[in-house]
């Protein structure tokens, strides 16, 4: 994979700019996997539809999910949550696909708040 492809599909995830160094870790991480692993898992991606499995899903789900995200749409999360019946979810208002670069410490934060929450039994606000 070229790293003019790696860095825009990286890009591609982002609603706002994130730190250099943070970007160039990432697009040379993306340069480790092969570029058929690649096409095969976005294959799968494409081509598996596990919807009408998702009401089977039975324990704790968090959905986080940025608002500017390019790749899964609105209507895809609230689908999610309408069949994961033990789901919960995140919207980052001002993020993208990669919410958890975007606003790492609040995803963190959140994350952990779940984590808690599955782990004591205590409902989340």
């Amino acid at each position: 994979m070229p790293d003019a492809f790696a860095r825009e599909f990286q890009l591609s995830t982002l609603a706002r700019p994130i730190a250099a160094s943070m970007l160039d870790r990432f697009v040379a991480e993306s340069l480790k996997v092969p570029a058929r692993v690649w096409r095969a898992a976005f294959a799968g991606f494409i081509d598996d539809d596990l919807s009408p499995r998702l009401s089977e899903v039975d324990v704790p789900t968090l959905i986080v999910w940025g608002r500017h995200d390019a790749f899964c749409s609105a209507a895809e999360q609230q689908a999610m949550l309408r069949l994961i019946r033990t789901a919960r979810l995140v919207e980052y208002a001002d993020a993208g696909h990669a919410m958890h670069w975007e606003e790492s410490q609040r995803f963190a934060l959140d994350l952990a708040r779940f984590v808690h929450s599955v782990a004591t039994g205590v409902a989340l606000a």
